[in-house]
């Protein structure tokens, strides 16, 4: 499937070749939050730039609270440090990542923060 939307991917961005950075961009978002997963986009510092309705759905955040803010919101800090090595290592270097993350919801955030 990843292979499939990579090559979709590929021949929109030759599509779209014209257009400007700003305008891709435009665009890929619009296809993303067509996405029946959940879907994020970050920047290299883990700060998100982007999260599709059912990202939002899923962990309970409102998209406008979680852009800018950093990946680690969601942490439930159980996914083993090496699985965030080999994450940000694929990425970084320019290749794509696939695996699973123990995050927490908004809610379970409230709880936590209410015993504190």
């Amino acid at each position: 499937m990843m292979n499939e939307l990579k090559s979709t991917l590929e021949q929109a961005f030759e599509d779209l070749a014209p257009l400007s950075e700003n305008q891709i961009l435009s665009q890929c978002f619009s296809v993303l939050e067509q996405m029946p997963m959940a879907m994020s986009v970050s920047d290299l510092n883990a700060n998100f730039m982007f999260v599709n309705k059912r990202f939002a759905e899923i962990t309970g955040y409102e998209q406008k609270d979680l852009i800018g803010k950093n990946h680690s919101l969601l942490s439930y800090k159980t996914t083993p440090n090496e699985v965030y090595q080999g994450l940000w290592g694929c990425i970084s270097s320019g290749g794509s990542w696939q695996g699973r993350l123990v995050n927490k919801k908004k809610m379970a955030n409230a709880i936590l923060q209410s015993y504190r």
